[in-house]
């Protein structure tokens, strides 16, 4: 063999080499255009690979504490309504045993009295997404255990009437538990002991109240209206309670979705291809391979003299 067929073959070899070596490149680079990734999998991110699965983890806790944000935006929603509706209930009776008293008249008691109840009772009943609101970390029971009046009167005592959990409901949405929603028990004893007293009222004067009322009936009466003002207070307070909350979770939610937002970016700027210079690159790559391919195809017709020359 010949020096100038050594030299020649060399050339070849170099010049078949950079020509794989460019369509490798242009390969991927086209890869990149198609996934829009840097890599075909982590292994291809080198280094940065852990910083990658660390944002992506990041990304996944932040957008399930988002998506609890906003359900439990829908459960405080109906928790603001449950209570509204009981205050509502406890402010008509406390007018309907004033007028009663006013007027010495208490036979349509029994009917507004009634419809509290049932308001009521509706109300601390209420559910969001199969979950009793007001039952705290029992779940699946109706708080409220009796479903007429004769049974609230008949109880042995009012908190008897109550089938909820020892403790509040809590969530954490990455800083800390809180409760979600007061227990029946907490926000309407006051009102489910007026009731339940008032209705042993009226059952001892044979079902209705009379007119003219008692004396002893206008008294009690009176302090009925006043309980039921106190209860009315009581609901009125945890419904601006759970406001406070409302609003405190609405802008909970809204900085969860920033952060996951950032944290999106900060994953794609380091798994993400640049497709703007991808598609620089790829020109480069084409120019450089056509000059390797036509280079290559003349030291395949020249001897090693003919290049030199």
């Amino acid at each position: 063999m010949t020096v100038a067929s050594v030299s020649t073959a060399f050339f070849n070899a170099q010049a078949a080499a950079d020509l794989k070596r460019s369509q490798a490149e242009l390969a991927d680079l086209q890869r990149q255009v198609g996934s829009e990734r840097k890599a075909n999998d982590l292994k291809g991110y080198g280094v940065e690979a852990g910083g990658i699965l660390s944002a992506q983890d990041m990304i996944a806790k932040t957008n399930a504490r988002q998506q609890a944000a906003v359900s439990l935006g829908g459960r405080l929603n109906a928790t603001d309504v449950a209570l509204g509706g009981a205050a509502d209930a406890a402010e008509a009776l406390r007018l309907s045993v004033l007028d009663a008293v006013g007027q010495d008249n208490g036979q349509s008691l029994a009917t507004s009295l009634q419809a509290a109840f049932d308001a009521a009772k509706q109300a601390f009943n209420t559910t969001f997404e199969g979950e009793a609101i007001f039952g705290g970390e029992r779940i699946g029971a109706a708080p409220i255990n009796v479903s007429s009046l004769a049974a609230l009167a008949a109880a042995p005592s009012t908190a008897s009437i109550f089938d909820e959990a020892a403790r509040a409901k809590t969530v954490d949405l990455g800083d800390g538990a809180f409760a979600v929603s007061p227990k029946a028990s907490d926000a309407s004893t006051g009102l489910f002991d007026t009731l339940r007293q008032l209705k042993q009222l009226i059952d001892s004067a044979g079902g209705t109240l009379p007119s003219p009322l008692t004396a002893g009936q206008k008294t009690a009466l009176q302090g009925f209206a006043a309980s039921l003002g106190g209860a009315r207070q009581t609901l009125l307070m945890a419904q601006g309670q759970n406001g406070t909350l409302q609003k405190t979770i609405e802008a909970k939610a809204s900085a969860l979705s920033a952060q996951s937002d950032a944290l999106t970016k900060v994953a794609g700027d380091a798994a993400n291809a640049d497709l703007a210079e991808v598609a620089t690159r790829i020109t480069a790559t084409q120019v450089q391979y056509q000059a390797i391919a036509q280079t290559f195809a003349s030291l395949s017709k020249l001897s090693l003299l003919d290049y030199l020359r």
